[in-house]
């Protein structure tokens, strides 16, 4: 027997074409044939087919199973073939397999890929034809197959790292340039086998679940995520006005112009998450940044809950910043909503001062500042205005069910007297100006950051240990793009890149 799978008879000729820019995949199914040729002297034939593939990868070459004493063989066989040549074509011989003798030719046929509708199916019966003039051949073969050019999907490697703007147990975010457009971005990169280890796998797929349906003038947005075999990367927009954190650091605390008009933003923001049933959860001058333009924007939604829509919907995780802990979350109680206006009333304090107000110097003890909470003890500083205390007050009010805020009633905090003067549908359409200007040089300026990263020198390099099958399947579907951002910067030509 000639096994015709290794040393086909006269193998088509490849056809001009050149390099797909992406991958492209072609599913075939050869189904069955009719009216074939008989080539054995009992009147049938043992047909089996080859098929060739030009312009694909290695394995382009298979051989169907051989169906015995049949002109009209059903084989119901399925193949897969990575196609990388514009030119890519297909060849299905059939053969009538013979121990004793060369295999005899049955017939073949062609299918030029370019000619075929990506993502369409095509099911259809195609005739054979004769290679030489003196070939006899007959019948019909029923094949189905479908082609698809895939979108090579995002890597690391499409962007170039620039800065690294911040660091902790969790990963590392840099601030990264696209080559494709040279358009900026904050990346943030996680370990799998650290989120794994430390069973936060439901948190993070919240984050990535959250970041991509929020759309909201105060909240970062998640513009694509990707991974690799050990690493998960969220892109995201990039705020160079820098961390709440780190501009209060600096000036030791804000002015009560200046904490209130932040705090309406984020009012704002806080109020659209709950909208849409979300928990925050983690509130602080940490996860605030600012844009160029002086306003907030509200990220790092990795403690976030979904789930949260009416108003008695409770859920019991502990988890949080220690010093903005509410009374309920440090009871053990089950919360809703109230515990993010709780946080809100930190902020605004530590806005005002420099410090939470619960937070107790010379302790490093984390209890003593929970005693502190659950005793309510609250004290202000002489300079703190009494609206501004009074709106501190309400919000850091012990029982959730007396909280401002509460059963998702924010008219009581947007009517505060604190907030006396804030146009609110001036102030979501950024028609208010920001009392404070960020020192920002180029779309690249990292001065905003705290220079303990900044002068790191970035990388992607660092080792993250695999993990197991199972674990890695957990993540599967956490790729996404941002089609409003992929089509405005189609629309744009690649700008030269700027530092």
């Amino acid at each position: 027997m000639t096994d015709r799978n290794s040393n086909p008879s006269n193998p088509a000729p490849a056809r001009p074409g050149g390099p797909l820019p992406e991958p492209a995949t072609l599913m075939l199914k050869i189904i069955e044939g009719k009216g074939l040729s008989a080539k054995d002297i009992n009147g049938s034939s043992d047909p089996y087919c080859v098929i060739t593939v030009t312009g694909a990868k290695a394995g382009n070459k298979v051989r169907t199973k051989t169906v015995p004493k049949s002109l009209s063989p059903v084989w119901g066989e399925k193949y897969e073939f990575q196609i990388t040549n514009s030119g890519a074509q297909v060849e299905i011989e059939v053969w009538d397999e013979d121990f004793l003798t060369p295999d005899d030719f049955m017939g073949y046929l062609t299918i030029p890929l370019d000619g075929i509708t990506p993502g369409t199916p095509v099911d259809k019966w195609l005739p054979v034809k004769p290679r030489k003039s003196k070939d006899k051949v007959s019948g019909e073969i029923h094949v189905y197959f479908l082609y698809t050019q895939s979108k090579k999907g995002m890597s690391v490697d499409d962007f170039e790292m620039l800065a690294m703007l911040g660091k902790g147990t969790f990963g590392k975010v840099y601030q990264v340039r696209r080559k494709s457009n040279n358009k900026i971005y904050a990346m943030k990169v996680l370990k799998k086998s650290h989120i794994v280890k430390q069973q936060e796998i439901e948190h993070t797929l919240a984050e990535r679940s959250i970041l991509k349906s929020v759309k909201h003038p105060f909240m970062i947005n998640l513009r694509f995520s990707f991974q690799s075999d050990t690493k998960l990367y969220l892109v995201l927009d990039y705020a160079n006005g820098g961390e709440l954190f780190y501009h209060l650091m600096k000036e030791r605390r804000f002015s009560e112009e200046r904490a209130r008009f932040y705090a309406a933003e984020i009012v704002l923001a806080i109020e659209y998450l709950h909208s849409r049933g979300i928990i925050y959860r983690d509130l602080k001058p940490e996860n605030i940044l600012l844009e160029d333009s002086g306003h907030v924007r509200v990220t790092d939604f990795g403690l976030s809950k979904e789930g949260m829509f009416d108003t008695n919907d409770r859920t019991t995780t502990f988890c949080g910043t220690p010093a903005y802990l509410p009374p309920e979350v440090i009871r053990k109680q089950p919360y809703g909503k109230e515990m993010d206006w709780w946080c809100l009333g930190n902020l605004i304090f530590e806005m005002m001062t420099g410090l939470p107000p619960f937070y107790v110097q010379n302790s490093n003890n984390i209890n003593d500042i929970y005693d502190r909470i659950l005793r309510g003890d609250l004290r202000f500083p002489p300079y703190i205005s009494p609206v501004a205390q009074s709106i501190m007050k309400g919000l850091l009010e012990l029982d959730p069910a007396k909280r401002l805020g509460h059963q998702d009633n924010t008219r009581p905090i947007k009517e505060h007297p604190f907030f006396a003067g804030i146009d609110w549908d001036k102030l979501v359409k950024k028609q208010i100006a920001p009392p404070f200007i960020p020192p920002v040089r180029s779309a690249t300026d990292i001065g905003n950051f705290d220079p303990t990263f900044t002068k790191e020198r970035p990388s992607d390099t660092e080792y993250a240990a695999p993990i197991a099958p199972h674990d890695d399947a957990k993540f599967k579907g956490f790729d996404y793009s941002d089609d409003s951002d992929e089509k405005r910067i189609s629309r744009e030509a690649p700008a030269p890149a700027k530092s």
